[in-house]
């Protein structure tokens, strides 16, 4: 049985059973022999995981040319983004002007959780 798992490809499973037997009988020399296996069947399993990911990843990111990211002549769609000026609030309302245009308030002092009380 303890076999049988390891030759249906469940190393792991196998590798349970002969620690379990090596509890039993220290000087199991088979069962240690079927773990140093287990062992290396799992590493296998591990290497080729992470051989797929590494591949996987890898491809990220290339040909990403012509996608919503960027612009038709190449050039990146969030650049930018993070510039200022005061000239680009022109035409804009101020904050007064917006919650009146809404019918909103400011929240009174103290009256969130995050209030962190007089700061004088």
């Amino acid at each position: 049985m303890f076999q049988a798992d390891f030759h249906l490809n469940k190393p792991e499973e196998a590798k349970k059973h002969f620690e379990n037997a090596l509890k039993t009988d220290q000087k199991n020399r088979e069962a240690r022999d079927w773990i140093v296996k287990c062992n290396q069947e799992i590493k296998k399993a591990e290497d080729i995981t992470k051989k797929l990911y590494t591949s996987m990843m890898s491809h990220l990111g290339k040909g990403l040319e012509g996608s919503r990211f960027y612009h038709n002549d190449g050039k990146d769609v969030f650049q930018g983004v993070g510039d200022w000026h005061n000239d680009m609030a022109q035409g804009m309302m101020s904050l007064e002007q917006e919650l009146e245009a809404f019918g909103e308030t400011m929240p009174e002092k103290g009256s969130n959780k995050h209030d962190i009380g007089d700061q004088d």
